[in-house]
């Protein structure tokens, strides 16, 4: 189902953006 893939990408993309990435984790770090 198209509708079921949508909603797990929305979801993991939702968590990526909660979840600092490795190099943004440094540049903040860093600032």
């Amino acid at each position: 189902d198209y509708r079921a893939v949508e909603r797990s990408v929305t979801h993991l993309l939702s968590l990526a953006q909660l979840l600092p990435r490795p190099s943004d984790g440094t540049e903040d770090l860093a600032k």
